[in-house]
């Protein structure tokens, strides 16, 4: 009996503990059997609205709210050359019932908006004031609403589309500028348009000539009067950042605003930058033998290119004298001037033009927007010294 208190006493702690234990198992398993705990959690939600939580009952209530929310903070935009309109979500109504209609349980659900006819009117009327009637008129607005209803249906927080992935394909083909280009050697016109037919300037990106024409034998004149011309077109462009060298002496195929000087051996370039994200085309085309056609075509602008020219820097000739006894007053031309002890004769054998600089600006005006004015870049256009032949005879007795 003694034995046994003492074993009782010494296990008490360890008996009391395996009583817990076997209560607490008996507990967990009856539990598990009155409330089946190993049921899968609800997984039910529209985008990101998770409606695991709630009873079907509360899903109409959750959902208005929750979507309101999200129109209030979404960002949905459409751009086009740089010009982006911001889509007003309010337009949209929410279609609860169709919403909840459609559901179905354990998965990921779609949402869905109603765009009335008037506030589809409405949207129509702002793209068409924002990116013109005429671009517009070539954009296929259904498809374009069609896609924007599928996003918004999954609760995308942000989405930007490209007005151009909507444009009819037509539209990528719009002659933007065009110029002839004449007064150009024969054989430079045959060797040109043997060799290029066109010129593809590709999106965001810069364009260099030496690089792009690498793979031809063209010669540094012939570069130099493809580049000239695309100098020409690209005047009232978005294209910028112009790196050139010009022709010291305008050659008879080029003019002022429209003068590249392309030097292969010394990598004399015309560099360019296109920051639109849609790629356009340069044609050439054999108007006559000494004249060439070229076209830059790509998508329209809406946004208007003028430019303009200053000279505001001159630089004023020198008179060169050069003493030439020949010269008296028989002499073809001459200029005779008496002073008191001498006749002086004079004879201009080339005439003084003072040289200058010229800036070239461009002015942009984006549709709805004020006009800005840049500077694209400058030629500079050294004197032509005057040159004075002349002979000085003092009088006789003077």
């Amino acid at each position: 009996m003694k034995r046994f208190i003492s074993f009782f006493k010494r296990n008490l702690y360890f008996m009391v503990s395996l009583i817990t234990v076997s209560i607490a198992v008996i507990f967990a398993v009856v539990i598990m059997s009155i409330f089946d705990l190993s049921k899968d959690v609800e997984e039910t939600s529209v985008g990101f609205i998770y409606l695991g939580n709630y009873e079907p009952s509360q899903y109409g209530n959750i959902l208005t709210q929750r979507v309101q929310q999200w129109k209030n903070t979404a960002d949905y935009k459409i751009i086009y050359q740089n010009n982006e309109y911001i889509i007003d979500l309010a337009w949209f109504d929410f279609d609860i019932d169709q919403t909840i209609n459609q559901m179905t349980p354990d998965q990921n659900n779609q949402a869905f908006f109603i765009l009335s006819t008037t506030n589809d009117t409405l949207l129509k009327n702002e793209l068409e004031n924002m990116f013109t009637t005429s671009i517009v008129s070539q954009f296929a607005y259904q498809w374009f609403i069609d896609d924007l209803l599928e996003d918004m249906g999954t609760l995308k927080n942000r989405k930007v589309y490209q007005l151009i992935d909507y444009l009819d394909e037509a539209t990528s083909i719009h002659i933007i500028s065009e110029t002839n280009i004449s007064s150009i050697d024969s054989l430079d016109v045959t060797k040109i348009i043997e060799e290029v037919e066109e010129i593809e300037i590709f999106e965001n990106s810069r364009f260099s000539m030496l690089s792009y024409l690498s793979d031809t034998t063209l010669n540094n004149t012939q570069l130099s009067i493809i580049a000239s011309a695309m100098q020409k077109l690209m005047i009232e462009t978005h294209f910028n950042g112009f790196i050139f060298e010009q022709n010291p002496t305008l050659p008879t195929w080029a003019e002022i605003g429209s003068n590249v000087r392309i030097l292969k051996v010394n990598q004399y370039d015309f560099s360019f930058f296109n920051g639109l994200n849609h790629r356009y085309t340069i044609t050439l085309e054999k108007l006559s033998d000494t004249s060439i056609t070229f076209k830059l075509i790509g998508y329209p602008y809406i946004t208007e290119y003028e430019s303009s020219q200053d000279i505001e820097v001159i630089i004023p000739y020198q008179t060169i004298i050069i003493d030439n006894p020949e010269i008296d007053e028989t002499t073809p031309g001459v200029i005779i001037t008496e002073t008191d002890t001498e006749f002086i004769y004079q004879v201009v054998t080339q005439t003084g033009v003072d040289g200058y600089v010229v800036f070239f600006y461009r002015t942009i005006t984006p549709n709805l927007s004020d006009p800005v004015t840049i500077t694209l870049y400058n030629e500079q256009y050294f004197p032509i010294h005057e040159i004075i032949e002349q002979n000085i005879q003092e009088k006789v007795g003077g």
